[in-house]
């Protein structure tokens, strides 16, 4: 599928969505974890304010914060996915309610992942933390096996 640049800055879009598509309170954001291309930092889209300056919903070892759409970004292209409508009136109350209880940071247990899929899905999981701990474990299966061998 062939993409763009949306004006905003670097948030890539399919080019059949470039003049219909617009962000909504509540959408997906992901982009390139800093170091690590493997890896995505994830937030959802919060909104604008009354100066027209986009905001992002994130989770961060720092806590769960709302920041402007530059700092989320950092130098990174940002991919996003637009949520159904009638998900949207959850999705912000979710965030809203993670930034009130400002839940603890954990790379396993809640990191920005989790935060995004419990405000767009309510359901709180992480497809990357799980894919860690599978090559964990099939890891230290290999290391036992190798040393019963030796």
């Amino acid at each position: 599928m062939s993409t763009c640049v949306h004006p905003l800055q670097n948030i890539i879009m399919p080019l059949a969505l470039q003049d219909t598509f617009v962000l909504r309170a509540g959408d997906e954001m992901r982009r390139q974890v800093d170091g690590f291309s493997i890896f995505s930092h994830f937030g959802c889209f919060a909104g604008f304010d009354y100066l027209g300056r986009p905001w992002v919903f994130h989770h961060t070892k720092e806590g769960t914060e709302l920041v402007l759409f530059e700092r989320f970004a950092l130098k990174y292209q940002v991919y996003f996915k637009a949520i159904k409508d009638h998900e949207r009136p959850a999705a912000i109350i979710r965030m809203r309610e993670l930034l009130i209880n400002r839940k603890q940071y954990s790379e396993l247990g809640f990191n920005c992942e989790h935060a995004k899929n419990y405000v767009t899905k309510g359901k709180a999981y992480s497809i990357q933390s799980s894919v860690c701990i599978m090559l964990a474990v099939a890891g230290a299966f290999a290391f036992i096996g190798s040393t019963k061998m030796a």
